[in-house]
């Protein structure tokens, strides 16, 4: 990821950022306001703010029941994301998160880390190429086949949902698939994981 020094913005950089933040929610606003300037207001923020924001590869927004949070609220979807053209780590934990569809079109992500939401589904990362790495566990969801594309994907976490079944997970995984986190999950037999792994090749792990 480069790291160097930001160019100034442009006038029209300045007024896209501008009507960018006019757009977000209430809530999205005060969370770029807490995780970029530690102020808990939803105030239009510093153009060199809204510069930043605009430009940076990773994003972090730990809600209140995080270990390490950086946000006083909890966030119910990803709104405040979807506009930002170069995101390659988003974290998005310990919030009321229901859905991913809304980052479908995010292919330039890199990490992903949902955990600690209420997904019942991971449907939205189909096309999500880029992607190496992918954390939804403690939630809710019920189905790995979002993923059965994915096989690019060097980390899974999936432990603690309601996963009845590893399917969507193959041996096309196994090459670049490295950690693949997905006990325990109470509707997970122990015969079927044996079966998985004996299937696959890939090793279930316990995360």
């Amino acid at each position: 990821m480069d790291t160097s020094p930001l160019a100034p913005p442009t006038k029209d950089e300045i007024k896209k950022y501008r009507r960018w933040w006019n757009n977000l929610t209430e809530p999205w606003k005060q969370a770029f306001n807490e995780a970029f300037l530690q102020q808990s207001n939803t105030k239009f923020p510093p153009d060199a703010t809204l510069h930043l924001i605009w430009n940076t590869g990773p994003l972090r927004f730990a809600g209140p029941s995080a270990m390490f949070p950086n946000m006083t609220i909890e966030l119910d979807d990803l709104s405040g994301v979807v506009e930002l053209p170069g995101i390659e780590i988003l974290v998005v934990t310990n919030h009321n998160i229901v859905s991913l569809k809304e980052i479908a079109h995010m292919t330039y992500l890199k990490s992903l880390f949902v955990f600690s939401n209420k997904l019942r589904s991971v449907e939205g990362v189909e096309n999500l190429k880029n992607l190496k790495n992918l954390y939804f566990n403690d939630n809710q969801v019920e189905s790995l086949q979002p993923l059965a594309g994915l096989t690019q994907l060097e980390t899974i976490h999936c432990a603690h949902n309601n996963l009845s079944t590893l399917d969507g997970i193959g041996l096309e995984h196994k090459a670049a698939l490295e950690n693949f986190y997905c006990l325990p999950n109470k509707n997970l037999l122990s015969v079927d994981v044996m079966d998985f792994e004996r299937r696959t090749r890939i090793a279930c792990k316990t995360g």
